[in-house]
């Protein structure tokens, strides 16, 4: 639903990176299967919890709070990826390097 809807347009690069080569398409695969799973089950759920009013919030305004708590562990364990998996732009040394090493073996 709505939390996954942040993370689909990023985060199937960042599989990509870090899944092993022999099982990133079943990984993928498990993330795209989520995003209907999510969607019914936060219906589900989201129907239930609006019927009761949670900490002085309205049900269907709690919703939105709780989604908030569930994806700050998500954010975090985002931010904690190992350097080794982030994105490298064209232009940075190693990048350079392994274009210089290209063309030199290219003659």
């Amino acid at each position: 639903g709505v939390g996954e809807a942040s993370f689909s347009g990023f985060f199937v690069t960042i599989l990509d990176n870090i899944a092993p080569k022999e099982s990133r398409t079943m990984w993928i695969g498990i993330f795209y299967c989520m995003i209907p799973t999510g969607t019914a089950l936060g219906i589900a759920s989201c129907g239930a919890i609006s019927q009761y009013e949670v900490h002085g919030i309205s049900g269907w305004r709690a919703c939105f709070f709780i989604e908030a708590i569930v994806a700050c562990p998500v954010i975090v364990l985002a931010c904690m990826f190992p350097s080794k998996y982030a994105p490298t732009t064209i232009g940075t040394e190693s990048n350079t390097a392994i274009g210089e090493e290209e063309q030199a073996a290219d003659g």
